[in-house]
């Protein structure tokens, strides 16, 4: 968590990418427990300047239950094994 703002220190964009597939459920957003178990993610995600999902769901979900702002998300989503 010290990352982004020693990054910003020098000039280097902190960008957070979300892993985390939990996000991609609306009910686990809306759960308590769940929220307090990943506050570190949470964190890490508002301290940087910009963060990638890796999907449209799970974003959403973060920008209405969490708050996190629109202008600093994208959505790369994971490729297809062939």
């Amino acid at each position: 968590m010290s990352g982004a703002p020693l990054a910003r220190r020098y000039g280097v964009p902190a960008v957070f990418t979300m892993h985390n597939p939990l996000w991609s459920d609306a009910a686990a957003c809306r759960s308590r427990w769940q929220r307090a178990k990943f506050w570190l993610e949470r964190r890490a995600e508002a301290q940087a300047d910009a963060v990638i999902g890796l999907s449209r769901t799970g974003i959403e979900n973060r920008v209405r239950y969490f708050g996190l702002s629109p202008a600093k998300v994208a959505v790369a989503p994971v490729g297809l094994d062939g």
